[in-house]
């Protein structure tokens, strides 16, 4: 560029090159302003582009975290129910081994209990008292013995065996009927449940023949005990559909176990019983309904371990092995329990 003060004309553009210069200018403000506009509306359109893209991606997003969710819940759910199905199978394997285990024990306790049972008076039966009598024998032995090494008498320690029967059983059966015989015989069970202890046991010897235990008693009460038992069964009535009221009576026979203390674990508990079933026959043949009992006399060794016949019986007595009673409470005032 030359200088201002060069010495050469200064040319000055034309009117039309003006004019050239002008429109291009304008041209070129007109094409900035429309590229202006241009690109807001790029801008604008991207912008909302951009905002619509972000909020599809954030309900994708929202949309994709509840279907986790919801797969989470199902997944959870499942799992509830697997384990509550689990829990409820051991249930009801839990409920189904017990039941069977208890109906198991229930039915051998019935098998048990119905082996020592009567069916027909529901009084204890022989098996009963074999399954039962060593523990009572025992016991009551220890107890003798120990009274003896103290130089003491055993108080509350005997075990009374009282075999009663009913008088002219079989006239009952053969007047009125086997149906009330079995009638009469349960109603002696009855009785025999009010005149007794709870911890006595009632059994069922054979026939008409009933066997009472007092256990852990005395044996000086058994005179008392075969009365009472006896007064109970003179005064029970019997009665079935109407007929005539039958009156009934028995005789009862008592021995203690053990015979002599000092002999107590050589003795048996049968031997009591057969000594008792003596002492029945004794009442029997003396008029019936009548109580008898056979007890150790001064010179008792010498029944050790012979058989009891009603032969020895009489000869014992005789020789005061034995010391029998007859009657011995009748005018006694019987003691209630």
């Amino acid at each position: 560029m030359r200088p201002l003060n060069s010495s050469q004309p200064v040319t000055m553009p034309s009117p039309a090159l003006h004019l050239r210069l002008s429109a291009a200018l304008v041209l070129c403000l007109a094409g900035g302003t429309a590229t202006a506009q241009t690109d807001s509306a790029t801008a604008r359109r991207i912008a909302e582009l951009e905002m619509r893209y972000a909020n599809e991606r954030h309900a994708h997003e929202l949309a994709k975290l509840r279907r986790d969710n919801a797969e989470a819940e199902l997944r959870a759910d499942r799992e509830t129910d697997r384990r509550n199905a689990v829990f409820l199978a051991a249930v009801m394997i839990g409920m189904t081994g017990f039941f069977f285990y208890w109906k198991r024990t229930e039915t051998a306790r019935l098998t048990q209990q119905w082996s020592v049972t009567d069916p027909l008076t529901g009084a204890r039966n022989r098996r009963y008292l074999e399954q039962t009598m060593a523990a009572d024998m025992a016991l009551c032995a220890r107890r003798h013995l120990r009274a003896i090494h103290k130089g003491d008498r055993a108080e509350d320690s005997d075990l009374v065996f009282l075999l009663l029967d009913i008088d002219l059983f079989k006239t009952v059966n053969d007047q009125h009927g086997h149906m009330v015989g079995d009638e009469v015989l349960k109603s002696v069970v009855r009785v025999l449940g009010e005149a007794c202890r709870q911890s006595d046991v009632i059994c069922r010897w054979g026939g008409e023949e009933f066997l009472v235990v007092g256990r852990f008693t005395d044996r000086l009460l058994a005179a008392v005990h075969a009365e009472r038992i006896r007064r109970k069964i003179e005064a029970c009535e019997v009665q079935l559909d109407g007929r005539p009221t039958i009156r009934i009576t028995c005789s009862v026979g008592y021995a203690a176990y053990p015979f002599r203390a000092e002999d107590a674990e050589r003795e048996t508990w049968m031997r009591a019983v057969a000594l008792a079933d003596q002492a029945t026959y004794i009442a029997k043949r003396g008029g019936r309904n009548r109580s008898a009992g056979l007890i150790a006399g001064p010179r008792s060794a010498m029944t050790l371990g012979a058989p009891i016949t009603p032969d020895a019986v009489q000869l014992w007595i005789a020789e005061h092995a034995l010391v029998l009673e007859e009657d011995s409470a009748r005018n006694t005032v019987v003691a209630t329990h």
